[in-house]
């Protein structure tokens, strides 16, 4: 089969091939293709241009890849194996993505880059020596994992060193120098653990340690004692996402600096916070048990119960001083 020339339009996109298809022995494949104007689910990224290029049999195939658009780059190579057992093994790079695309805050010179190596069989996808760097920083991300396709489970690592998360306006950047996470289990039953350095301008130092379980309908994080926002919290959460999103947490503070993230909210936030609600309808029950703090550069103690419901605001015994 010889392709002369094979467009189709859809949308605001076109699509345009040229080639040749052997069906006989021996079986060959090269064929060429563009891709005009792309749509990408996130409508604030240009749409893309990509270009194609196929080569090989119908059991050994080989597809180099090239997109473009003025907020992304990128190119690689996938190379299927199409016999009794298939297999797709690729490699992609990330020239660029601008990341002030879809994060107003991020400075627009800090683009993103980096390598993405994933191999797909019947039985398994594995993700491996895939990475991720912030240009003009030390930042870097590595990501690891294996999905378990028949039994539909996941073992997988994140890591990196040197995040910033760029200033929010008044405030200070958040530097995260190192951290850690790893997801284990299935949608039934998986569990994610963690460790993250974090500090500020403002605050010194700290680590936040988080233990996490769940399954479809449910999650439950255990924040193990950390140091954190130059003070320490340590407590529960819990979010139930079917039905009303029913919701808790209850969470011990000490001396937490809130002004590192928003210049307009307390310091020195010491207290018992237990607070219990829904999503559907709203409901917010909130008890505070001796929190103190700084707001305004005056010193605040605040005791009781706060309800709030989509019409309602009840304040019960609340004391401030």
């Amino acid at each position: 089969i010889v392709l002369d020339y094979f467009s189709v339009d859809w949308a605001d996109s076109n699509a345009m091939f040229a080639g040749e298809l052997r069906l006989q022995q021996p079986h060959s494949v090269a064929i060429e293709g563009l891709i005009n104007n792309l749509a990408v689910p996130d409508e604030r990224i240009e749409p893309l241009d990509i270009e194609l290029q196929a080569n090989g049999s119908l059991q050994d195939l080989t597809v180099d890849i090239a997109a473009n658009s003025p907020d992304i780059e990128v190119g690689g190579q996938a190379k299927l194996q199409l016999a009794e057992t298939w297999s797709v093994d690729a490699d992609l790079n990330l020239s660029r993505f601008n990341v002030n695309t879809l994060l107003q805050q991020w400075p627009a010179e800090n683009v993103a880059h980096g390598e993405l190596s994933v191999v797909v069989d019947e039985h398994q996808l594995v993700i491996s020596d895939s990475w991720l760097a912030v240009s003009a920083t030390d930042t870097t991300l590595q990501l690891d994992g294996v999905f378990e396709i028949a039994r539909a489970t996941t073992q997988g690592d994140l890591r990196w060193s040197n995040f910033v998360w760029p200033a929010t306006e008044g405030g200070s950047p958040v530097y995260s120098d190192s951290g850690s996470v790893s997801l284990a289990g299935s949608l039934d039953d998986w569990r994610v653990e963690g460790d993250v350095a974090l500090r500020s301008d403002a605050i010194p130092p700290g680590e936040f340690r988080i233990d996490s379980s769940g399954n479809r309908d449910r999650f439950k994080a255990n924040i193990v004692e950390s140091q954190i926002l130059g003070g320490a919290v340590a407590g529960t959460i819990d979010f139930t996402w079917r039905g009303d999103q029913a919701w808790s947490a209850a969470l011990q503070t000490s001396n937490l600096q809130l002004t590192a993230l928003n210049p307009r909210w307390p310091s020195d936030v010491s207290g018992s916070i237990n607070a219990t609600g829904t999503q559907q309808p709203l409901l917010r029950d909130v008890t505070l048990d001796d929190v103190s703090g700084e707001l305004w550069s005056l010193p605040i103690t605040a005791n009781g119960r706060l309800i709030v419901t989509e019409t309602n605001v009840v304040a019960d015994e609340i004391r401030v001083a």
